[in-house]
C-alpha cells in the first residue's frame, strides 16, 4: 500500500513539474514575442527624441551594431546641427513594412522643416529585434532612398 501511495505522489509531482515547465515556457515566449506595430512605434519614439533633441533617447533606439559604428557624441552633434537649422520632423507615414522574423524594413515618408527641397523624403529604415525590442539598424544619414 505504501508503494502505491508513493507512486501516486510521484505521478502528481511529475504532472506538477510538467505544468510548471510549460507555464514558464509560455511566460518566456510571451516576453519575446514581437508585436506587429512595434517597428513603427520605435520610429515614432525616434521622431519624438529627435524633435526633443534627446541624445540619450535617440541613441538608445539604434541597434548594438550601429552603436558600435557610431558614437553617442556623433548623435549629439547631429542633433546640435538640427537645432541650429531649426529642423523638425513634422509628420511621417509608413508606406510599406516588410517584417520577417527578427528583421523589419519600413519605407517611410517623412515631412520636415525647414524645407530644403520639397520638405518630404522617402526613407528605408531597417529594424532589428534585439533584447526584446525593435531597434533601428542603420545610421540615420543612410536611410534616404530618393
Amino acid at each position: 500500500m505504501k508503494e502505491m501511495a508513493t507512486g501516486k505522489v510521484s505521478i502528481v509531482l511529475l504532472v506538477l513539474a510538467v505544468i510548471a515547465i510549460v507555464a514558464a515556457a509560455l511566460v518566456y515566449l510571451e516576453g519575446t514575442k514581437q508585436p506587429a506595430e512595434a517597428p513603427a512605434n520605435t520610429f515614432a519614439a525616434f521622431v519624438d527624441a529627435f524633435n526633443a533633441r534627446d541624445t540619450d533617447a535617440a541613441y538608445a533606439l539604434f541597434s548594438s551594431e550601429v552603436r558600435v559604428q557610431h558614437s553617442k557624441v556623433e548623435m549629439e552633434g547631429f542633433l546640435e546641427v538640427a537645432q541650429t537649422l531649426g529642423s523638425k520632423i513634422t509628420g511621417w507615414e509608413v508606406l510599406k513594412e516588410n517584417t520577417v522574423d527578427d528583421v523589419s524594413v519600413l519605407e517611410i515618408q517623412i515631412t520636415f522643416i525647414p524645407v530644403f527641397d520639397s520638405g518630404v523624403e522617402n526613407d528605408r529604415v531597417p529594424m532589428v529585434w534585439e533584447a526584446g525590442e525593435w531597434h533601428i539598424d542603420e545610421w540615420l544619414t543612410e536611410w534616404e532612398i530618393d
